[in-house]
C-alpha cells in the first residue's frame, strides 16, 4: 500500500530493538501520524493513552487502530472524534466492555469491529501451550 513506518514512541527506548523508523516523543506521533496503530499495555487503574486532548493534537482524518487493550482509547472520545470527522476511521478489537463491547462503536459506520482474537492463531496457541509446559517444569522442579 506504498505506506512507511517513519516513527514510533516506546516508554523504554533503550529496550527498542526494531529498526527502520524514528523513535519520536508521544505528542509527535499524535501531531504528525496519518495512522496510528496501538501496541502497549495497559495497567488496570491507567487513565486511557488516548482521550479527547490526545485526539484534538492529531490530524484531521487520522485512523486509529487499537488491537492492544480495551481503555487504552478512551472509547468516548473516539466516538466523538468520529462523529465528528475528526477521525477518519478505526479498526478494534478489544473494548473496555469485554466481552460486550459498545453498539455504538461496533456499529459506527467508519469502525472495523472485531472480536478480541488475536492469540486464536496457530502460532498464538503454541506459544500458550509452551508457557503452560514451562510453568508445569517449574513446578514439579520444587
Amino acid at each position: 500500500m506504498g505506506m512507511h513506518v517513519i516513527m514510533g514512541y516506546d516508554k523504554f527506548p533503550d529496550k527498542v530493538k526494531a529498526k527502520g523508523f524514528q523513535l519520536r516523543e508521544l505528542n509527535e506521533v499524535f501531531q504528525e501520524s496519518d495512522i496510528i496503530s496501538l501496541h502497549i499495555p495497559k495497567g488496570k487503574d491507567e487513565p486511557a493513552t488516548i482521550g479527547a486532548k490526545e485526539i484534538a493534537m492529531m490530524k484531521s482524518g487520522v485512523i486509529l487502530i487499537n488491537t492492544a487493550r480495551g481503555g487504552v482509547i478512551d472509547e468516548d472520545a473516539l466516538l466523538a472524534g468520529l462523529n465528528s470527522g475528526h477521525v477518519y476511521g478505526a479498526g478494534i478489537d478489544v473494548w473496555v466492555g469485554e466481552p460486550k463491547p459498545r453498539r455504538d462503536l461496533v456499529e459506527h459506520p467508519r469502525v472495523v469491529a472485531l472480536p478480541h482474537i488475536g492469540a486464536q492463531t496457530i502460532e498464538g496457541q503454541g506459544r500458550v501451550g509452551d508457557e503452560v509446559a514451562e510453568i508445569l517444569k517449574e513446578f514439579f522442579k520444587k
